[in-house]
């Protein structure tokens, strides 16, 4: 189970760039919508200048170098926090009224076109943020389409009937443990713990509906030597994208450790998603072969 599990991930680094690829799309659409609307923004802010001020030197290419410079003066050792200052109206109101404080004019003046210009700004940036995390859902779809063909193929009347088990069975699950977490709260750590055991029990399940109903004894597939060897094969897989993602960012920096962590994890988690099916369906193979030796020398 282990070292089957381990083999996937490994075997399955080949998809490295379908989900990297998914959000690079992402952003260059995302980048073709949202720079127009910016630009666009700024030219009819800039027009209101030059309309009340007839005698600014400003230009455009000013605005645009004073939020560009604002915007690399950002911590982006923090990612996070830097685009949600980026995406924060109240920044990009300061930061455009700091460049025409250059000039002489009264503020006061352009407010309201200040405050159109930031929102449609803002609104250029979300449009850009969306694309990026439409690419991403659709590379990990893609991904996973793409590792299940090689590892865990199933017909589509399957999937749905999977879909509907596994549903019903986590909500289960997962009740079950709010309840007992209502009466005693301490039960957490051992909820914990079953839980873990349960969705083992439950990939196993899945796989064996999908992969050896009538092909293999229940028994074979469902014990547990196969629950602790997945749990111990998730978790080996997850450390490796882990460590992998720690030296990358060791190497490089925060951001390209993000970006180069998508495709680890990913694959990582869509791996440890299929490695019961993957088992149980290389377990089937076997019987099936191995019945059909036995008649064979008969």
């Amino acid at each position: 189970m282990i070292k089957n599990g381990i083999k996937n991930y490994i075997k399955n680094f080949k998809y490295f760039f379908t989900p990297l690829g998914a959000i690079a799309l992402g952003v260059v659409f995302g980048l073709s919508l949202g720079i127009p609307i910016v630009v666009d923004a700024l030219k009819s802010l800039l027009d209101m200048i030059v309309k009340i001020s007839e005698n600014t030197t400003i230009r455009l290419q000013d605005l645009i170098e004073a939020i560009w410079t604002k915007a690399e003066s950002l911590d982006w050792e923090k990612p996070i926090t830097a685009l949600q200052t980026l995406l924060d109206k109240d920044w990009l109101t300061q930061t455009i009224n700091g460049c025409i404080d250059s000039i002489a004019i009264d503020i006061t003046q352009l407010e309201i076109y200040i405050g159109e210009c930031v929102n449609q700004i803002s609104a250029a940036f979300v449009l850009f943020i969306m694309f990026i995390v439409f690419g991403f859902i659709g590379g990990y779809f893609l991904t996973k389409w793409l590792v299940r063909r090689e590892i865990a193929r199933r017909a589509l009347w399957k999937y749905f009937l999977i879909s509907f088990i596994d549903s019903l069975l986590s909500a289960t699950l997962v009740a079950g443990c709010l309840w007992l977490l209502t009466l005693w709260k301490a039960s957490i750590f051992i909820s914990t713990l079953v839980s873990l055991i349960m969705f083992g029990f439950i990939e196993l399940f899945e796989a064996y509906i999908a992969h050896a109903w009538k092909k293999v004894s229940i028994k074979k597939i469902i014990n547990f030597k196969n629950i602790s060897g997945l749990f111990c094969s998730n978790l080996l897989i997850f450390i490796i994208a882990a460590v992998m993602l720690s030296i990358v960012i060791a190497i490089t920096n925060v951001l390209v450790g993000i970006f180069v962590g998508i495709a680890l994890m990913e694959i990582a988690f869509i791996v440890i998603g299929l490695n019961a099916e993957s088992y149980v369906k290389s377990v089937a193979a076997s019987e099936i072969k191995d019945i059909a030796v036995e008649k064979l020398n008969d």
